[in-house]
């Protein structure tokens, strides 16, 4: 049951929610008269445990200890029967009560006969078709052996896929917490290894663009973000608040000596890219155009239009005190690189740092907040292990996870 507990505190840790169901399995040997009898008899049992309220690691085992109990009660209950009436209760025929699985095998305690020499050896889990009584996407096996235990992970769904790192090792150091502090709240666990959070420091101080770029960008968003604003050769920035892409003073700004960059509105860039000839005779060093996102605009065509590279920025705050900016914008998804003179944490439900891949809330940390703390931001989102911050406005609150996904928050 302590790693049951643990177990489903690293999945609610690692997906912000307070509900979390974990599959197992039972031998189906309750009766005395099925224990010598040949034949496969395993049930799988799904155990679904409240972590909500951030209670203390035994006050969660408590709540493991009465799932556990409630579920081997009803242990005989036809499984398959169940999901039928839970799929036709819900409406799916794809609906499945959970999507990662723990199996704990116990080595039998006497193991000797007369005359030879035996041992307990766990077989290979890919050898075994677990898909039937574990779980869709995963299963954690974990086996006792002679002087330790071995713990592997058996793909279910995702076994045309290499298995996900990085559950494991997390699993691991949070048993290793709770062993030495098992009355903490499990909110209060850390779950970053040492190499996690030099990198999380690094990733958070943000990206090393262009100054006068991010100057560019900011200085746009506060004048209103209408129009466009330019960057020359020689680093002058000149804002143009008008929305006429063929205005005299829309020429008359593009014509300036060396425009070498300019942002704007993404109506004013389609419309400059309709005249992409023109604009590239009249500046002829432009290098980079930049759009605000999130914006429906196409990339594609401004691009080949303008012949430069399209940036974009995503003013994090009111006061574009930290953007995300994106380098190579396409109109996808929104990930970058945070810049500017703040930085920005990503916490996840229960306000620690959230692990590389964990979706979070987003504070940004001003160099002159003093001891004021981190000010939340209206975006959710995740680091990648590459650096780069991936955010969305709609907050992340459930374990449906494809095998992409999974593979990418446990890397």
């Amino acid at each position: 049951m302590v790693l049951l507990a643990a177990f489903q505190t690293l999945l609610a840790r690692l997906t912000g929610t307070t509900e979390v169901a974990v599959g197992t399995a039972v031998s189906g040997r309750a009766h005395p008269d099925l224990e010598r009898v040949a034949g496969f008899f395993m049930n799988p049992l799904c155990l679904r445990s409240d972590v909500s309220g951030n209670p203390t690691f035994f006050e969660l085992l408590g709540r493991v200890r009465q799932t556990v109990l409630s579920a081997l009660a009803n242990q005989e209950y036809p499984f398959q029967q169940w999901l039928h009436a839970l799929r036709k209760k819900h409406g799916s025929n794809d609906l499945y009560p959970y999507s990662l699985v723990l199996l704990v095998e116990e080595q039998p305690k006497d193991l000797s006969f007369a005359g030879a020499r035996a041992y307990f050896e766990s077989l290979p889990g890919y050898g075994f078709d677990l898909n039937h009584v574990a779980g869709p996407q995963l299963s954690v096996r974990v086996s006792e052996g002679a002087d330790n235990w071995c713990v592997e992970i058996i793909p279910g769904a995702m076994d045309k896929t290499p298995a996900p790192v990085g559950l494991l090792a997390r699993w691991a150091q949070l048993l290793e917490e709770i062993v030495a502090h098992p009355h903490d709240r499990i909110g209060e666990f850390d779950l970053l290894a040492k190499h996690e959070q030099k990198a999380l420091s690094s990733f958070s101080s943000g990206t090393q663009t262009n100054t006068k770029l991010i100057e560019l960008a900011t200085e746009f968003h506060r004048a209103g973000g209408q129009g466009f604003s330019i960057l020359t050769a020689d680093g002058r920035i000149a804002n143009v608040v008008t929305g006429l892409a063929d205005s005299a003073l829309c020429n008359q700004a593009i014509s300036a000596p060396k425009v070498k960059a300019f942002v704007a509105d993404a109506e004013t860039l389609e419309k400059l890219a309709e005249r992409g000839a023109a604009i590239r005779k009249m500046a002829r060093d432009l290098e980079l155009v930049i759009v605000r996102a999130p914006s429906q605009c196409d990339v594609g065509f401004i691009s080949r239009s303008l012949g430069v590279k399209v940036s974009a920025f995503v003013p994090l705050d009111e006061e574009a005190e930290v953007l995300l900016w994106i380098d190579d914008f396409n109109s996808g998804v929104l990930a970058g690189r945070p810049a500017g003179p703040a930085s920005v944490l990503v916490l996840d439900e229960w306000d620690k740092v959230a692990p590389i891949g964990v979706r979070g809330r987003l504070y940004k940390k001003s160099e002159n907040a003093g001891a004021a703390g981190p000010e939340p931001l209206p975006w959710f989102g995740r680091w990648h292990t590459d650096g780069t911050l991936e955010i969305n406005t709609r907050h992340f609150d459930t374990l449906e996870l494809d095998a992409e996904e999974l593979e990418e928050l446990l890397r």
